[in-house]
């Protein structure tokens, strides 16, 4: 009596650390070709703190890997800005103001087009 229940409880176990590592497993290979990210977005600077990697491009998925209810691209230009490429020389008639701030201003958790700086732009 005492031996079969030890064969079960053994049986039990071995079976439920193999459908445990066919689930990680499985989890493991679905992230590696389903990355809710694509880079790490920031480099170290030495008065800044961190900085956008110039030219990059990565996607925000907010505190979590899982990017189904939320995602949001983003392209960095040269200059480590998001925004589109731009020539430090300025035509006569061109006004340009700069905003400076946090992640209010980059604005990473929403579309291009709808940061302040693209609305204030088109305004």
């Amino acid at each position: 009596m005492f031996r079969e229940i030890l064969k079960l409880l053994v049986t039990n176990i071995l079976v439920f650390f193999a459908v445990a590592l066919v689930v990680e497993v499985g989890g493991q290979v679905y992230a590696y070709f389903n990355p809710a990210y694509k880079v790490f977005p920031f480099v170290p600077h030495p008065s800044l703190g961190w900085r956008f990697i110039p030219n990059s491009k990565h996607i925000v998925t907010g505190d979590s890997w899982y990017a189904r209810e939320f995602s949001a691209e983003v392209n960095i230009n040269s200059h480590g800005f998001r925004d589109f490429e731009r020539i430090f020389k300025k035509d006569k008639n061109t006004i340009r103001i700069a905003l400076l701030g946090d992640s209010m201003i980059s604005a990473r958790q929403v579309d291009f087009e709808k940061t302040a700086g693209q609305l204030l732009e088109k305004n």
